[in-house]
């Protein structure tokens, strides 16, 4: 009788141990779950409410539809991810069939590097590439192909990683970062709907050294602001990351968020968003840049006519591409650069102030 009633206690036992780990694992799953699902979310960009996008539910495809349009996609900086989405439709007014499924998959056909991370995936509606790397700078070609049915050739760019050290007052360390150090460029002056390039790295508040160590996600969140943000608002890679593909679809004074995963606090950068043509109006700004655009020669002076001593001229990925000294000119010839924006930072005569503006080639 004893002997049953052990047995009866440790068969009771068990069955609760056998569910509170079965809780357990459930729970478990589910948090896990909802990591991923959370992690997704930070890839969905909202595909259907992008700007110059639709989608419908006709089965309507001529070929492949991506997140960028140019011809020659920007991407990151080499070992760094840059999630794109791609989808199924009519390419000649960007209109997603949002019925399609099916399998899609990529390959690289030439390039000076190799190219990692995953390149074959289901396709339902779109689809995400979010862990593509590059491990040497140049121009590739990849081709992609949608169930067998259509193939398509993209050419992606990879820069160099930008030299950030210098940037940081105090240089870079193997420190543990704990704060978020942002560098635009450009003084948060942008045109609408063109690249609001910035890089992000993580230094100690304590040292005010920049975490070389650094490996993880950053975001970029709009706080307030008009319009829209759009294009590619996450990345992961290590040291720092350059996010080369954010815009914004209204004129206007944005604020927006720079956030990295873990323990770091995050940053808010304010950016003023106004017409192309009208980027030498700026209010805040003590320069006049005219003509703007132009495709030679652009004329800098001060408000009251004071003319250049020191240019710098900052590229879309954050690179010196041109710094002049000892200048004394009213203007600066720029025919040796592409066609593009570009961000400056001036030095007057008779003034140490640093000024910032924008210069549009054509």
């Amino acid at each position: 009788m004893a002997l049953k009633n052990i047995k009866k206690a440790l068969m009771k036992k068990f069955k609760s141990y056998t569910f509170n780990s079965f809780k357990c694992f459930s729970v478990s799953f589910i948090l896990l779950f909802l990591a991923f699902i959370s992690k997704a979310q930070q890839y969905n960009e909202h595909v259907c409410f992008q700007k110059g996008v639709s989608c419908n539910g006709l089965d309507e495809r001529n070929g492949i539809i991506y997140s960028f349009e140019e011809e020659i996609f920007e991407y990151s900086a080499v070992g760094t991810s840059m999630p794109f989405w791609l989808a199924a439709g009519d390419v000649s007014t960007r209109s997603i069939d949002t019925t399609f499924k099916g399998t899609i998959s990529a390959s690289l056909i030439s390039g000076p590097g190799s190219l990692k991370g995953t390149v074959a995936s289901n396709i339902w509606k779109y689809c995400y590439f979010n862990d593509w790397t590059f491990s040497s700078s140049g121009d590739y070609e990849i081709q992609i192909s949608v169930s067998g049915y259509v193939t398509d050739t993209i050419k992606i760019r990879v820069p160099e990683k930008i030299e950030f050290c210098s940037a940081v007052p105090k240089g870079c360390g193997s420190v543990k970062g704990n704060a978020v150090f942002p560098l635009s460029g450009n003084g948060g002056i942008i045109p609408v709907d063109a690249i609001f390039p910035i890089t992000i790295g993580v230094y100690d508040r304590l040292t005010g050294l920049l975490d070389s160590n650094f490996q993880n996600y950053a975001y970029v969140d709009k706080i307030s602001g008009p319009g829209n943000i759009y294009g590619t608002l996450s990345m992961y890679g290590s040291g720092w990351l350059t996010f080369t593909d954010v815009r914004f679809d209204q004129i206007g004074i944005y604020d927006v968020k720079l956030r990295t995963e873990g323990f770091v606090i995050p940053d808010t950068v304010t950016i003023h968003v106004v017409e192309s043509n009208n980027v030498r109006d700026v209010g805040f700004n003590k320069i006049k840049v005219y003509p703007n655009p132009s495709s030679d020669v652009v004329n800098i002076t001060g408000d009251n006519e004071e003319i250049l001593s020191a240019v710098r001229i900052y590229s879309m990925q954050g690179k010196v591409v041109k710094k002049l000294e000892n200048l004394n000119l009213p203007f600066v010839k720029i025919p040796d650069l592409p066609i593009g924006v570009y961000f400056l930072e001036v030095n007057l005569n008779g003034s140490d102030e640093l000024q910032k503006g924008i210069i549009i080639k054509h």
